[in-house]
């Protein structure tokens, strides 16, 4: 009977085991492809937000070289009396220095009714009416209108056109356009992909001859023509264009990319045809490969090991169940000696009874050892669990016995907490707690051991470093992108007094003005990185800080990132009064921004419409709270009570450290003697920054 059990075990369980196994090799496969694939259409968002970017700012940089040319009253003069060749030759010098030092391929002088009177770029065209939506929406709105057109060239260009006024009255337009290739190039190359633009062939339909000899050579599909490419299209490529089907995995030349397609449109949204990126994950591909491989070998390796031992199991099951005998009976043995057994070691074993004072009925006699008082202490009451612990942490570890007596695994753990020894010395200690229950599912008593981790918490300085260079990167790059726009000012104002000074123009109250606007933003420059260089200063020394200050430099730290994300942040303290407090600096910073990123990331991740992160303070019973609040719609249940485990995130490994939120918790826990929690709101996530107002560190 037990061999012909035996051996209908092993071949069930040989079934199994091999169809864990391709079901384990198939998952990991699937899943590290869906993390490449997330992967790369967050490149593909990072180029159509850094595409928009560039796009405003060379628009801006176009629109005052508009309006130093128009001051020109030369220029003027002959624009009015129609002098295309004198209008020429002044004009073609301002031409040639923009096209040098800015890329300018387009120069257009057309007068009010839309006529082309001068194209500085291309002096024997003239003449015709400009029908271009750019040029119809500025006639129609007298502002400046920019976008991107398609044009008549079939070349995809910028262009700012603005009316030209003189004394109150409009004289005529003056446009400046720069081909977007050389943009589109520059960022491909930053985040490694290649970009094709295929155009719809009917585009072409009333070209002139000499735009189809252009394009004749061009590689072509069905329905569309491809007329911009970072590296020499292909039929795969053609064929993708014919059949787009996002994401779609390519190799060409001996590299690996995922495809996406989006519309190519310009300024008034007409559609023109496809975009085509290929991001290029040739090295992520390789791992993948190997990583599958290298799995693959382990499964088969463990499957082929797995069904040796249950072969053997099945043939001796006899024996096996006889020595099952033998082990509980060696096993009630040692049951009756683990009670002496903790008496040796480190750890100490309590039994607690089901009520609210936590009284004690067993403690290990080796409690002496960690807590400095007797077994006899605690079972004559002359000192309690309770009055062991540490006053700021009594209430979190009362709310997690609550919680853990409703735990279905009969079973919990402590976050770890201080006690306070008979000689008041201060321990962290580890909490590890069993339900004991009644026949009929009721507690009665708590089982649990504790364990001394003070020597392990010191330890935690190195995981406090580790977020520490984390938090570097994601700073070095939020200064990126605060210094951008500050850079582009800069340059705009020094080319503009450059081209002034070219020009014979330049005056000492613009010069003045340009040097202050300078010296101004360079200024904001220094601040940003003074703020940087506080956040990471790494001795800490205890100041009396403005609380809101720092809260407030902390959301302009990352402010760049909730502006390029269209976050709204609702800053509801930005104006309360000064609340001052001993802290070092960076350190409330540090939690500031790990709970906003934290918020970011999730509002990124679900994909949120019209997203929000809302903080507000309130000092009660001498105590100041922070409420970061976000409408991500929450953290899952079965997830939330291990937010500040260290090293537990729901990101990918290349995405986070799982130390954040730990590292926050220890800053606002230890160094601010407070405490941080989270809960679910109708909206999201809320966190709870509580810091005592008169008990912080010094």
């Amino acid at each position: 009977m037990h061999e012909n059990f035996g051996k209908l075990l092993f071949k069930v369980l040989s079934v199994g085991v091999i169809l864990v196994g391709f079901i384990g090799i198939i998952s990991n496969y699937y899943f590290q492809k869906l993390s490449i694939q997330y992967n790369t259409q967050n490149s593909i968002n990072n180029y159509h937000t850094r595409f928009i970017s560039y796009i405003n700012e060379e628009a801006s940089m176009l629109e005052s070289f508009l309006k130093l040319i128009q001051e020109k009253n030369d220029l003027q003069k002959l624009f009015i009396n129609s002098n295309k060749k004198q209008l020429f030759e002044n004009s073609q010098t301002v031409y040639e220095f923009l096209n040098k030092n800015n890329n300018i391929t387009h120069f257009y002088f057309i007068k009010p009714d839309g006529k082309v009177l001068l194209r500085v770029h291309d002096y024997k065209r003239d003449a015709d009416i400009i029908k271009r939506y750019t040029f119809l929406k500025a006639k129609e709105t007298q502002s400046i209108f920019y976008g991107i057109e398609f044009g008549l060239k079939k070349n995809y260009t910028l262009r700012v056109v603005s009316p030209w006024v003189v004394n109150g009255e409009l004289i005529g337009y003056i446009e400046l356009g720069k081909e977007i290739d050389k943009i589109s190039e520059t960022i491909s190359n930053e985040l490694g992909m290649e970009i094709f633009y295929a155009v719809d062939k009917k585009e072409y339909k009333n070209s002139a001859k000499f735009i189809l000899d252009r394009i004749k050579n061009n590689l072509q599909t069905k329905d569309h023509l491809i007329v911009y490419e970072t590296i020499p299209a292909n039929n795969k490529v053609v064929k993708f264009i014919e059949k787009y089907k996002n994401p779609k995995w390519i190799n060409i030349d001996d590299k690996s990319y995922i495809g996406y397609t989006t519309p190519l449109e310009d300024i008034s949204k007409k559609k023109l045809g496809l975009k085509l990126f290929l991001v290029d994950i040739s090295q992520e591909y390789n791992e993948l490969i190997d990583s599958v491989l290298y799995y693959t070998l382990i499964m088969v390796s463990v499957i082929i090991l797995i069904l040796i031992i249950e072969y053997i199991i099945a043939r001796k099951k006899q024996e096996e169940l006889d020595a099952a005998l033998l082990e509980i009976k060696r096993r009630t043995k040692e049951k009756e000696n683990l009670l002496s057994l903790f008496d040796k070691g480190d750890s100490v074993l309590f039994k607690w009874k089901n009520c609210e004072k936590l009284s004690i009925d067993y403690v290990s006699s080796n409690v002496e050892k960690l807590f400095g008082y007797s077994k006899d202490d605690f079972l004559n009451s002359k000192v309690t669990y309770l009055e062991c612990i540490y006053h700021s942490d009594i209430d979190r570890v009362r709310e997690e016995v609550l919680k853990g007596k409703e735990s279905k695994n009969g079973f919990f753990k402590h976050n770890p907490y201080r006690i306070i020894t008979k000689e008041g010395e201060i321990k962290w200690i580890l909490d590890y707690t069993v339900l004991d229950k009644n026949e009929n599912g009721k507690t009665t008593n708590l089982l649990g051991y504790t364990v001394d981790i003070t020597d392990q918490i010191e330890k935690d300085k190195i995981l406090l470093e580790q977020r520490k260079l984390a938090s570097l990167g994601e700073m070095i790059g939020n200064i990126a992108h605060q210094w951008r726009q500050p850079l582009t000012a800069i340059s705009s104002l020094s080319s503009g007094l450059t081209l002034q000074k070219d020009l014979g123009v330049l005056n000492d109250q613009f010069l003045d003005e340009s040097l202050k606007k300078i010296t101004k933003t360079s200024k904001y420059l220094s601040d940003v990185i003074d703020t940087f260089r506080k956040f990471v200063k790494s001795e800490k020394t205890y100041y009396d800080i403005n609380l809101i200050d720092e809260i407030n430099k902390s959301i302009e730290l990352i402010e760049t990132s909730l502006q390029n994300n269209k976050i709204d942040i609702i800053n509801n303290i930005k104006n309360q009064n000064k609340i001052v407090l001993k802290l070092a600096e960076g350190e409330i910073e540090e939690v500031i921004i790990n709970i906003l990123k934290n918020a970011v990331d999730m509002l990124i991740e679900k994909n949120i419409q019209e997203p929000w992160i809302k903080i507000e303070l309130e000092t009660i019973e001498k105590k100041v709270i922070i409420t970061i609040e976000d409408n991500a719609g929450g953290i899952s249940e079965s997830i939330i009570s291990k937010v500040f485990d260290p090293y537990f995130t729901t990101k990918h490994q290349s995405q986070g450290t799982g130390l954040g939120l730990y590292i926050s918790h220890k800053i606002v826990s230890e160094t601010l003697n407070g405490n941080l929690y989270i809960k679910n709101t109708d909206n999201g996530a809320k966190f709870y920054i509580e810091i005592p107002l008169a008990d912080t560190k010094v």
